[in-house]
């Protein structure tokens, strides 16, 4: 389970494997977190876990003083913002049926918190004794890739209604990944962009850090590659967007998310990546991570939050009745001990058997 408030402790979650954004205020200026960028004196929001939670919030109670403004004609108001990748939307609080989105409004009617660390029941006795605020992890779906991830979002109860809102974890990573980076360049008397290019080409599975050069379009900087460094910028080559387009989001906004294929160097082969992209003095700061690997990371964290929310009994939800052998997904959850497979979801046949893949595991 995870609730807190404003004065709980800040969470650190470490996983086992590997936004479209619309507010629910046609003017709602978002201004939770900011730094000031000493070049040319303007404020940004600043993308790290305190800032990302602010949105959220921001978002929020927005979207309750338009309610209470407007009652529930607010639910039919909404107005496209690109900044943090935030999007709000709002439940009945009884039947925990969504009756506003703000990224897609035909989801009202539909169930929301799909996958959610607690039940509804749970849920909303939480709500009742934690001051009307927690936050759940839950899977929802990033319209921006058309893939269910896993969602941190907080829930706020008001007026028979849950207001809501929250930030994918794949995405928020990145973001957070990206300001430590550009913290760190700030710091650096004499802000040498080539600190963040390595000797040497570098294979990994984890995020890495590029920088590009605004006005030359170039790469400045590269994590993986330094060969790529001075190199006419292609990242958009594959994208739906142009780079004018692109450059003009960042210029209003700071900050963008982007879409392409590129070389993934873990596995040396082109494939989709979503990256988060930072225009600060006079260079776009990126990272991103590879929708084809985070599928499976969200696989496993949406068996762990229904175990939060339902004990040994998920087991059971997770393992079909008869075998699925076209399913695309095989989520296998083993005894930590034995090794021994305690729900498969494809073939419930090997209950109780030992899950032999890992014998030859490096």
């Amino acid at each position: 389970m995870i609730i807190r408030d404003n004065n709980s402790d800040r969470r650190h979650t470490t996983y086992t494997t590997a936004v479209l954004a619309v507010t629910l205020v046609a003017a709602l200026c978002l201004a939770p977190v900011f730094v000031t960028d000493a070049s040319a004196q303007t404020a940004r929001i600043q993308y790290d876990l305190d800032g990302l939670e602010s949105l959220v919030r921001e978002q929020i109670d927005s979207s309750i003083d338009l309610y209470m403004q407007h009652g529930t004609s607010s639910f039919d108001q909404t107005a496209p913002t690109s900044l943090g990748g935030v999007t709000p939307f709002v439940m009945d609080a009884d039947t925990m049926v969504l009756v506003a989105h703000g990224a897609s409004p035909a989801l009202a009617g539909e169930p929301a918190l799909n996958g959610a660390n607690m039940t509804s029941v749970q849920i909303r006795a939480a709500l009742s004794q934690d001051g009307d605020q927690i936050w759940i992890r839950h899977t929802d779906t990033n319209l921006s890739i058309g893939q269910d991830q896993t969602k941190d979002t907080l829930l706020h109860l008001h007026d028979g209604y849950i207001f809501a809102a929250g930030y994918f974890l794949h995405d928020s990573e990145v973001q957070q990944f990206v300001e430590r980076h550009m913290q760190q360049y700030e710091a650096d008397p004499d802000k040498d962009i080539s600190m963040f290019t390595p000797d040497a080409p570098v294979i990994t599975n984890d995020l890495y850090l590029f920088v590009i050069d605004e006005d030359r379009w170039t790469r400045a900087a590269d994590g993986v590659r330094p060969d790529r460094v001075g190199m006419a910028e292609t990242i958009l080559d594959t994208s739906v967007r142009s780079p004018d387009d692109v450059l003009a989001d960042l210029r209003a906004n700071n900050a963008t998310w982007v879409t392409y294929t590129f070389n993934n160097p873990a596995v040396d082969i082109n494939q989709l990546k979503r990256t988060w992209l930072v225009l600060h003095d006079g260079y776009l700061f990126g990272s991103g991570y590879y929708p084809h690997d985070s599928r499976d990371r969200s696989l496993v964290e949406y068996a762990i939050a229904l175990y939060d929310a339902h004990g040994s009994a998920a087991f059971g939800m997770i393992t079909p009745d008869v075998p699925e052998h076209l399913s695309v997904r095989s989520t296998v959850i083993m005894d930590a001990d034995t090794l021994n497979i305690v729900a498969h979801e494809r073939i419930p046949a090997l209950l109780g058997t030992k899950y032999v893949h890992l014998d030859n595991a490096d």
